[in-house]
């Protein structure tokens, strides 16, 4: 293996993927991780910007490509409480965070961005408790980018940002996005005991200490992601 021996896991985990830049965390490389995190911010930014003008009907129709990922039995709640498009809208931002942070956009990764901010009201956590969940919004991420991929869909990413694309290293895991939206699914259907994060050594103590603050504060068990 490249003649290492007892490589680190980040180095195994890029050898097993395919990594060629040498800076994947694990299967999800450094542009694949600037595509996400900016298109996560942008459809955060627009959510935020229409929830002040338009109507809550309006709010969710119009904004129907964004969440359509969501059940649609919650989708239609958020028609009827503003606190929880508020807080599918924050998702959007907890999840650009938490890959801006460098880590993969898991359930467990995002609630744990999202404890830290000790956001208030906490309007995230009413979305989780009429149903929401982290992987619809994840999903949700995944779409656009892709949909504004160079060679996947529009280009519109590479003509608006090819100066912050350039300054990272080609890799032959930045247009794996299917995958990757598969292993992420992968990941967050594993117990809580055994996930594994790539790239991330979560010591156990940190792991039960993380899932005894969310339930303290009212988040309970993480919601599983849905399968794609």
């Amino acid at each position: 293996m490249k003649g290492l021996t007892n490589p680190p896991m980040d180095e195994v985990s890029r050898i097993r993927y395919g990594c060629t830049c040498g800076k994947c965390i694990g299967f999800m490389s450094p542009r694949m991780m600037l595509s996400l995190e900016y298109h996560a911010d942008m459809i955060h930014d627009m959510l935020n910007d229409e929830l002040e003008y338009q109507s809550a009907s309006d709010w969710v129709d119009y904004n129907d490509h964004w969440l359509r990922k969501i059940n649609p039995a919650v989708r239609q709640n958020l028609k009827t409480n503003k606190s929880m498009r508020q807080g599918v809208t924050n998702l959007f931002n907890h999840v650009a965070n938490c890959i801006r942070a460098h880590q993969l956009p898991l359930t467990f990764n995002v609630l744990w961005i999202l404890d830290s901010a000790s956001e208030w009201p906490p309007v995230s956590k009413n979305f989780f408790q009429r149903g929401g969940t982290v992987g619809s919004v994840v999903q949700a991420v995944f779409d656009y980018a892709i949909d504004q991929d160079l060679y996947l869909g529009t280009g519109d990413h590479e003509l608006l940002f090819q100066e912050d694309i350039d300054k990272l290293r080609e890799c032959r895991n930045d247009r794996e996005f299917e995958f990757v939206r598969r292993q992420c699914a992968r990941l967050d259907e594993l117990p809580y005991g055994t996930m594994e994060t790539l790239g991330k050594r979560l010591r156990s103590e940190d792991e039960a200490e993380g899932l005894r603050r969310m339930e303290q504060r009212g988040f309970g068990r993480p919601m599983l992601i849905s399968s794609v």
